[in-house]
């Protein structure tokens, strides 16, 4: 799953961004998958996990490794200060395949609204507005790293009060995520 995410996010991105760093490539993958949580589905659903640790967050050990490999296999090309980028048609061609597949294209909304949110407001302030996400927030009051919005944890809750208000001021309007996402950035923004 993070190796079609990277691969998709990158191809999609290069709307405005050449290129992007594994950071960046987290941020904006977690952004997917808490707007999939937003959307109804269960955070195991996204089948990888985003870890709060000392060196940042979030962070995911699946994406570091999927990088890695699709690095090493030549999919995807890296430069010396760690920026990752797609240019092989025979990959790009082979992705839109495995997005229309169903196992893969219910994703394709989340990270094209991530995409879309770096078009309305800059990709720092996104990256800076998700470190004020609760469960980032929730890790840092503890002083302690854990895995991000897994089921069982409690920092969950204060995501769901977040998305319960936001769903009451703009609607459940899950078709158009976009709006609610943004609305959401711009709040977390101010916590800044």
């Amino acid at each position: 799953y993070a190796n079609f995410d990277i691969l998709f996010l990158l191809n999609n991105m290069k709307i405005k961004y050449k290129e992007l760093s594994f950071y960046e490539i987290s941020v904006l993958l977690y952004l997917s998958k808490l707007l999939s949580i937003y959307d109804g589905n269960i955070s195991s659903s996204w089948k990888y996990d985003f870890t709060n640790s000392e060196s940042g967050a979030p962070i995911s050990r699946d994406i570091l490794n999927e990088l890695r490999n699709l690095s090493e296999t030549g999919k995807i090309e890296t430069n010396d200060n760690f920026y990752f980028n797609l240019e092989d048609v025979t990959v790009t061609n082979k992705l839109e395949l495995l997005s229309q597949q169903y196992i893969f294209n219910w994703r394709t909304k989340y990270i094209e609204c991530s995409i879309n949110a770096t078009l309305t407001k800059s990709i720092p302030k996104v990256l800076n507005a998700i470190q004020n996400e609760p469960g980032i927030r929730y890790y840092k009051q503890l002083e302690r790293s854990g895995v991000l919005h897994d089921e069982s944890d409690k920092e969950i809750d204060g995501l769901f009060s977040d998305f319960s208000v936001l769903k009451e001021v703009v609607g459940d309007s899950r078709e158009q995520i976009l709006v609610p996402a943004s609305i959401w950035i711009e709040y977390l923004s101010k916590d800044m």
